[in-house]
């Protein structure tokens, strides 16, 4: 219900053409990406016996592009968001290591949550380019944290200037096919 929730409202914010205020951003903030969802996108002959799944189904269908739905379905191998507790452990880190400020990236940027969980003085002092490839997930990141840079692109075709980067930070995303290769 989160993940619709988030897409409603980004769907209003594109209609609309403007910002989110903090309020949407309480919602948008809540988007977990469909890498739990993947049911969501099974067929309705699948779901017919069961009408909560069915009904977000639909909702899902209504509030989506094809071309969006076909990215969300395809996201659902990859979209599984950093938890809270492992990113403030990694900032912990970095500080331990003397990082007060920079230039930091995160390839597979999700929704944002290494900006939104960086150390308030850290991001004072820091600028942020986050990268990412599902549009849903982009457009949120961008409308949650409109002062940094929000990249729709996919990582692994990206090329960033020499020195352009102080930190990587993030927990990019794979597949086990991609370990399996490895």
């Amino acid at each position: 219900d989160a993940a619709l929730a988030a897409i409603a409202v980004l769907r209003e914010l594109s209609d609309e053409d403007r910002q989110a205020t903090p309020d949407e951003q309480a919602v948008l903030v809540r988007y977990p990406g469909f890498g739990g969802l993947a049911r969501l996108f099974v067929s309705e002959e699948e779901l017919k016996e069961d009408r909560p799944w069915l009904a977000r189904a639909r909702e899902l269908r209504s509030l989506l592009t094809q071309k969006q739905y076909e990215d969300a379905r395809a996201s659902t191998r990859f979209a599984h968001y950093t938890s809270e507790s492992v990113i403030k452990a990694m900032y912990h880190g970095l500080t331990h290591l003397g990082v007060e400020r920079g230039r930091f990236s995160e390839a597979g940027a999700g929704v944002g949550h290494f900006i939104g969980l960086m150390p308030p003085a850290m991001r004072q002092n820091s600028a942020f380019l986050a990268i990412e490839r599902d549009e849903l997930s982009a457009k949120i990141a961008a409308h949650l944290y409109p002062k940094q840079k929000i990249l729709h692109e996919d990582f692994t075709e990206i090329q960033l200037l020499d020195n352009s980067v102080d930190v990587a930070i993030g927990n990019p995303p794979f597949a086990a096919d991609s370990i399996m290769e490895a």
